[in-house]
Protein backbone atom coordinates (compact mmCIF):
# COMPACT_ATOMS: atom_id res chain seq x y z
CA UNK A 1 0.00 0.00 0.00
CA UNK A 2 1.54 3.66 -0.98
CA UNK A 3 1.15 6.45 1.21
CA UNK A 4 0.36 9.40 -0.27
CA UNK A 5 2.74 12.27 0.45
CA UNK A 6 0.03 14.87 0.52
CA UNK A 7 -2.01 13.47 2.86
CA UNK A 8 -1.39 15.57 6.45
CA UNK A 9 0.27 18.10 4.15
CA UNK A 10 -1.07 21.88 4.93
CA UNK A 11 -1.84 24.47 1.97
CA UNK A 12 -1.65 27.90 2.25
CA UNK A 13 -1.47 28.00 6.32
CA UNK A 14 -5.21 27.07 5.61
CA UNK A 15 -6.07 23.47 3.91
CA UNK A 16 -5.02 20.49 5.87
CA UNK A 17 -5.70 17.70 3.44
CA UNK A 18 -6.88 14.65 5.34
CA UNK A 19 -8.20 11.89 2.34
CA UNK A 20 -7.75 11.54 -0.96
CA UNK A 21 -11.45 11.45 -2.48
CA UNK A 22 -10.75 11.06 -5.94
CA UNK A 23 -8.38 10.92 -8.62
CA UNK A 24 -9.15 11.10 -12.64
CA UNK A 25 -7.40 12.44 -15.97
CA UNK A 26 -7.40 15.98 -15.03
CA UNK A 27 -6.77 15.57 -11.47
CA UNK A 28 -7.00 14.86 -8.41
CA UNK A 29 -9.42 15.85 -5.30
CA UNK A 30 -9.13 15.43 -1.38
CA UNK A 31 -11.11 16.06 1.38
CA UNK A 32 -9.43 18.91 3.89
CA UNK A 33 -9.77 21.15 6.54
CA UNK A 34 -10.16 24.55 6.25
CA UNK A 35 -8.51 25.85 9.89
CA UNK A 36 -9.01 29.29 9.48
CA UNK A 37 -12.78 28.39 9.51
CA UNK A 38 -13.15 25.13 10.90
CA UNK A 39 -14.90 23.33 8.26
CA UNK A 40 -14.62 20.45 5.87
CA UNK A 41 -13.38 21.47 2.37
CA UNK A 42 -12.92 20.22 -1.56
CA UNK A 43 -9.42 20.79 -2.64
CA UNK A 44 -8.79 19.63 -6.56
CA UNK A 45 -5.48 19.67 -8.11
CA UNK A 46 -4.42 19.59 -11.98
CA UNK A 47 -2.72 16.46 -12.71
CA UNK A 48 0.78 16.20 -13.10
CA UNK A 49 0.62 14.82 -16.09
CA UNK A 50 -0.94 18.17 -17.27
CA UNK A 51 1.56 20.72 -16.18
CA UNK A 52 1.76 23.00 -18.97
CA UNK A 53 1.06 26.44 -19.43
CA UNK A 54 -2.10 25.79 -21.91
CA UNK A 55 -4.09 23.16 -18.74
CA UNK A 56 -2.83 25.73 -16.33
CA UNK A 57 -4.55 27.99 -17.63
CA UNK A 58 -7.45 25.88 -18.23
CA UNK A 59 -7.87 24.86 -14.75
CA UNK A 60 -7.54 28.21 -13.29
CA UNK A 61 -10.04 29.56 -15.91
CA UNK A 62 -12.43 26.65 -14.81
CA UNK A 63 -11.97 27.36 -11.01
CA UNK A 64 -12.75 30.79 -12.03
CA UNK A 65 -16.28 30.27 -14.08
CA UNK A 66 -17.02 27.92 -10.69
CA UNK A 67 -16.76 30.33 -8.34
CA UNK A 68 -18.67 32.86 -10.41
CA UNK A 69 -21.68 30.44 -11.38
CA UNK A 70 -21.42 28.65 -8.02
CA UNK A 71 -23.01 31.91 -6.11
CA UNK A 72 -25.68 31.70 -8.56
CA UNK A 73 -26.68 27.99 -8.99
CA UNK A 74 -27.03 25.18 -6.64
CA UNK A 75 -26.42 22.85 -9.45
CA UNK A 76 -22.62 24.01 -9.55
CA UNK A 77 -19.71 23.78 -7.11
CA UNK A 78 -18.68 26.80 -5.41
CA UNK A 79 -15.34 27.52 -5.75
CA UNK A 80 -14.11 29.68 -2.32
CA UNK A 81 -10.08 29.71 -3.21
CA UNK A 82 -7.17 29.34 -6.22
CA UNK A 83 -3.37 28.76 -4.83
CA UNK A 84 -0.23 27.30 -6.05
CA UNK A 85 1.25 24.24 -3.82
CA UNK A 86 5.31 25.20 -4.49
CA UNK A 87 6.29 22.53 -1.35
CA UNK A 88 8.18 20.19 -4.38
CA UNK A 89 9.20 23.10 -6.62
CA UNK A 90 6.77 21.66 -9.23
CA UNK A 91 4.31 24.60 -8.76
CA UNK A 92 1.24 22.64 -8.27
CA UNK A 93 -2.33 24.60 -9.13
CA UNK A 94 -5.18 24.12 -6.81
CA UNK A 95 -8.65 25.30 -6.20
CA UNK A 96 -10.48 24.63 -3.10
CA UNK A 97 -14.57 24.23 -2.88
CA UNK A 98 -17.34 23.01 -0.75
CA UNK A 99 -16.99 19.05 -0.01
CA UNK A 100 -20.35 17.65 -1.14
Amino acid sequence: MTTDPRIGRSLSNRYQLVQLVGKGAMGTVYRAEDTLLGRVVAVKFLSQALLNPKMRDRFRNEARTCAQLGQKSIHIVNVTDYGIDETHGDKMPFYVMEYL
